[in-house]
């Protein structure tokens, strides 16, 4: 962002905001003139650009090494949303809403790496690693369609969103290695600084609407949404600014004690952690509304301009003409704030050892004692909240490896983790996302989740980068979060995030990595294709469970996590020829559907339908290897994304049946790419 679209430093606090009059408001309105137009030009294809360099330099025992890299990218993408919302009333089921989206985006990243590493002898090491980050997307959203089909069926919405978002990332590491002379101990640490900056500069939104027998209807214009007095999110000039700025320091070390017991060798390791995480979020909200006063009448005239004329500078505050334009407005609520830190104490204990030569047992626990400060002001009561919670937590670890032979393994294994609530899954702070039209907002009360899990996998390796396996896992989750629709709210829909008590998860997961020349005789062998062909496949089967036989207006007394697939599948198939050095691959991925949104009593479940993904590439080196081709075919098959309300229950979409709450439609992308190794 160059800074056009930063909020002038002239605008007044929200306090001070609320003490003007209309027409202070109206010469406020002068102090903010983004643009509005939206420009029409055909995009670049995509650009793709990476540099790296590297250097070792050798001075007796000691090695110094120097890594940088940098990457641009600058990508365009489109695609086309439509977004329906339902209501149930007497009559059954009824579509309320209908908005179609054109959605274009520009995304450019530059990102930067330097590492350094200094090996002071074999024994002692030093590593300094550094990443700086700017991601940017300039997303445009173009509506049209109708909000409220099931009272007025002819007022027809058209309306834009301009949303810009810049993220900062700069990281860095020093961490280092020493192995303690003649002791065999081995010590490793690490320190570490991240800065994250996220900034929404300015977005703005126009709404217009008619009433007209259909939208072609050319016979009445569409007149622009603004208030009389005040600005709401789904009105037109409204436009908000956001920043949120987030650090986190780092310290982590452990000590590997090698000791042996009765000719039984045990690697113990001590170690531990600190992290201080630290996040200051702040947001503005302000928008035009219509400058009239006893003296001066508004013109309404303006609001039948187009969205590029509407809010230019000559229309805004007191007209030339005397008649009044727009005015600025302060929506900001106290909950659009809120500051937060985390301080995590940790250390662990654990061993290696083999008990004879065909079992291993690795084990252990974490303490973790996990400090958290979340300070806002409450909307509705104005009052200051400041939650100040510390919880400590024992994770403990076991693995059984037995191994059959050098080719087999067989595993068990039982481990604790948890999952703690982001910053902004515990702010109150409500968002208006416009591309999904509805509202999501945090809830300070959320618990971290704890789980218990089990696994037991069974593996074989037949040979070089080959594996095959087989397990079986069981999950219990306390206190998990979900994502889950506000019940008994009008408008927009909002969303929030919640605690459910408990949920199992359980299944098996194939996995096999294999030369399809395993499969056949030496004669099939000996052209080469067949062992130069590897088929690779993940395949997880997952059932979960949570109980909501107690709660109000659900169907059955079971539903899967929200998020969680019954299945996911990752499969591949990958052809080397190492005399042409050539390759040519084709991968398969599929999501089984999942819980988007959790319901409630008038909002059944949205679901998120599976989509198959099949993408091809083909790469070629020459010149030794020092350069290298490749053409890319990504999301060969372009299906569309659905998001539904399973109305008949069967487990499965059903077009013409099933409420279609969302759909997106993708295209495909061709990329070829050129690499030279000097």
């Amino acid at each position: 962002d160059n800074g056009a679209r930063g909020l002038a430093s002239s605008i007044p606090s929200t306090q001070e905001f609320s003490t003007l009059s209309a027409s202070e408001k109206g010469r406020l309105a002068q102090e903010v003139t983004p643009s509005w137009a939206i420009d029409s030009r055909k995009a670049l294809p995509n650009l793709n650009l990476q540099y790296a360099l590297g250097r070792n330099i050798k001075i007796k025992e000691q090695k110094i090494g120097m890594v940088f890299a940098y990457t641009y990218q600058n990508n365009f993408n489109t695609n086309s949303n439509i977004r329906r919302e339902y209501e149930e009333q007497a009559a059954g089921v009824v579509l309320r809403s209908e908005l179609k989206d054109s959605v274009f985006v520009q995304s450019i990243l530059n990102s930067g790496l330097l590492n350094f590493s200094y090996d002071i002898n074999s024994k002692n090491k030093l590593k300094f690693k550094n990443l700086m980050s700017i991601n940017s997307d300039d997303r445009v959203n173009i509506r049209n369609g109708v909000r409220e089909l099931d009272n007025d069926p002819h007022q027809f919405e058209k309306s834009s969103n301009r949303w810009f978002t810049q993220n900062v990332l700069f990281s860095s590491q020093l961490e280092g290695s020493h192995e303690i002379a003649d002791s065999k101990l081995k010590f490793n640490w690490n320190l570490g600084y991240s800065d994250v900056n996220r900034n929404v500069p300015n977005m703005r939104r126009v709404v217009y609407q008619k009433t007209a027998l259909d939208e072609a209807d050319t016979s009445e214009a569409y007149t622009a949404i603004v208030q009389n007095n005040g600005t709401i999110p789904t009105a037109a000039g409204n436009m908000f600014w956001s920043e949120t700025k987030e650090k986190i320091y780092s310290a982590k070390y452990d000590l590997v004690i090698p000791v042996e017991l009765n000719k039984t060798k045990i690697d113990f390791k001590i170690g531990g952690m600190q992290q201080f995480r630290t996040r200051d979020f702040s947001a503005r909200n302000l928008g035009f509304s219509r400058l009239k006063t006893s003296s001066i009448a508004f013109d309404n005239s303006l609001l039948l301009l187009p969205e590029d004329q509407i809010f230019a500078p000559e229309n805004l505050g007191v007209l030339a003409n005397g008649m009044g334009g727009f005015k600025l407005e302060e929506a900001t609520k106290v909950s659009d704030n809120y500051q937060a830190s985390s301080m995590l104490n940790a250390g662990f204990l654990m061993f290696d050892t083999k008990i004879k030569e065909k079992f291993r047992f690795v084990g252990g626990a974490r303490l973790e004692a996990y400090n958290q400060v979340f300070s806002y002001i409450e909307s509705g009561t104005n009052i200051a909240r400041r939650i100040d919670t510390t919880v400590v937590d024992i994770l403990p670890s076991l693995n059984f490896i037995y191994s059959i032979n050098k080719k087999m393994n067989l595993r068990l294994s039982y481990y604790k983790t948890l999952s703690r609530p982001e910053f902004r899954e515990l702010a109150p702070f409500a968002f208006y996302n416009f591309a999904m039209d509805n509202i999501l907002s945090g809830n300070p009360n959320l618990k971290r989740a704890l789980i218990d899990n089990m696994d037991v996998r069974y593996e074989i390796f037949p040979g070089a980068g080959q594996v095959f396996s087989i397990s079986g896992f069981y999950k219990q989750f306390t206190n998990p979060i979900e994502l889950v629709n506000r019940t008994g709210v009008s408008g927009a829909s909002e969303l929030y995030y919640t605690n459910v008590d408990k949920v199992i998860n359980y299944g098996t997961e194939l996995e096999y990595r294999i030369k399809l020349g395993v499969f056949f005789g030496d004669s099939l062998k000996s052209n080469g294709i067949l062992e130069n062909t590897t088929l690779y496949t993940n395949l997880a089967l997952i059932q979960s469970k949570v109980d909501i036989s107690n709660v109000n207006g659900a169907i059955g007394n079971s539903r899967p996590l929200q998020g969680q697939s019954p299945y996911i599948v990752n499969a591949g198939l990958q052809y080397t020829n190492p005399r042409t050095n050539l390759t040519v691959s084709a991968s398969y991925n599929v999501v089984g559907r999942r819980i988007y949104i959790v319901g409630n009593v008038q909002e059944p479940d949205v679901w998120e339908n599976h989509r198959n993904v099949i993408d091809l590439q083909i790469s070629k080196t020459f010149l030794d290897k020092q350069l290298e081709l490749k053409l890319n075919v990504r999301d060969l098959l372009a299906q569309k994304l659905i998001f539904y309300q399973d109305l008949n229950q069967n487990k499965k979409y059903d077009d013409g049946v099933d409420n279609r709450w969302q759909e997106t439609t993708f295209g495909q992308t061709i990329s070829f790419s050129a690499s030279y190794t000097f």
